[in-house]
């Protein structure tokens, strides 16, 4: 796991990971280091107690994968601590929405795995079902039972098919697309399996080939759309894919189907981009579900509708509007966005000045700096803590 960097509270696909350092003084490292990270719509929270820690990463990140963004939380409650990067004492850092870093403390290498080439490693079918089953248990020997799994190859993969894509984990089927992506026989396998396997299976076999970015399933989404065992997975391959001649049926899947399948459907809208969608897309901006809400404003903000609403928004006395109006305009083509969100730092709302806050970080207008420096005594202690971790640029 810490070759991986799948460590130090990290979380993914829907998950919560927590992870509780109460004393001791430790050094927090792995590679590519990132402790209390989330992707894939997950949740990370990382408590840092006492003791004297090092830190060799930043820490609170959220990221987006699959298109889903996870949210990722680091607390330092105490101790001497150091941070390579990111977090200073007495702050609040935020990236972006999707991670937030506090320090309210008196605070002022692993080895690389080299990689494995499909084909290199032998293995009987015995020994290759006792891989698979490691890799779905998810215990201390997943992750080099599935390096092994890589190094098989094609009777991997084909037994992957048969015998555990229907029961499978999404490190199983990361595994599988693995082996997919780097081995062109294994998808001919793909597509006839598909033909003689469970619902299950197919559903399973979708998102292997949605994480290999593979195009052989395209003549099936539309049949898999119409099924409800495939058509949560059939939609976010359509995504992948760009398979813009799916609008229509994912469209309907928007109010049409369960929740999470009605969330992949308007993640993979969102991809595929068709202008015509902007009037639904505006109106599940005000979604409860944050990943739906999130897609529908990137895509909002993709076409001249979002700089005009942006403004019209943040010009309104209503908190959530403001903030809506920020995101709209930060993520805007027009070059005068980013300037107009400066706006958001003389609200009265708290929540509104963070959101600017965190939206012009490293790139706060001129016009605007003496207005950040201000409300480093802003008070409002959430507010004077974000604004004190904020960088101005130059």
């Amino acid at each position: 796991a810490v070759r991986e960097s799948e460590c130090h509270a990290f979380a993914s696909d829907r998950a919560v990971a927590v992870l509780i350092d109460r004393s001791g003084d430790d050094l927090v490292t792995a590679k590519n280091s990132q402790p209390g990270f989330a992707q894939e719509g997950a949740f990370s929270l990382f408590l840092d107690g006492g003791g004297a820690d090092r830190f060799a990463g930043p820490v609170g990140i959220g990221v987006k994968a699959s298109e889903r963004f996870g949210f990722g939380m680091f607390i330092d409650l105490g101790g001497d601590d150091r941070f390579i990067e990111g977090l200073m004492s007495g702050t609040i850092s935020v990236r972006s929405h999707t991670g937030v870093s506090a320090s309210f403390a008196n605070n002022d290498v692993a080895t690389d795995v080299k990689p494995i080439a499909p084909g290199s490693v032998q293995a009987t079918s015995s020994e290759i079902d006792m891989l698979w089953l490691q890799v779905n248990a998810s215990g201390p020997k997943s992750l080099e039972s599935s390096r092994r799994l890589v190094g098989i190859g094609q009777a991997a993969f084909a037994r992957f098919c048969d015998a555990f894509a229907a029961d499978s984990i999404t490190r199983s089927r990361r595994t599988a697309a693995q082996i997919l992506s780097q081995l062109s026989s294994a998808r001919s396998i793909l597509a006839d399996k598909m033909a003689t396997a469970s619902s299950k299976a197919r559903a399973a076999l979708f998102d292997v080939a949605s994480y290999a970015k593979v195009g052989e399933l395209r003549s099936l989404i539309g049949p898999a759309l119409q099924s409800p065992d495939t058509r949560l997975e059939a939609t976010r391959y359509a995504g992948v894919l760009g398979a813009k001649e799916f609008i229509e049926p994912i469209s309907s899947l928007v109010l049409g189907a369960d929740a999470l399948t009605s969330q992949q459907a308007v993640l993979a809208l969102a991809i595929l981009g068709d202008e015509k969608l902007v009037s639904t897309m505006e109106a599940l901006m005000n979604s409860d579900d944050m990943i739906t809400r999130h897609a529908a404003i990137e895509f909002v903000a993709r076409f001249p509708r979002g700089y005009e609403l942006g403004k019209s928004l943040l010009s309104r006395q209503v908190e959530e509007d403001q903030i809506t109006g920020i995101e709209l305009l930060a993520l805007s083509k027009d070059s005068e966005g980013v300037r107009l969100c400066g706006a958001g730092l003389n609200s009265p709302f708290n929540a509104v000045r963070i959101k600017a806050l965190t939206i012009l970080n490293g790139r706060v207008p001129e016009m605007y700096r003496n207005r950040v420096i201000a409300l480093m005594s802003d008070s409002n202690n959430l507010v004077s803590a974000v604004a004190r971790g904020i960088d101005i640029g130059r």
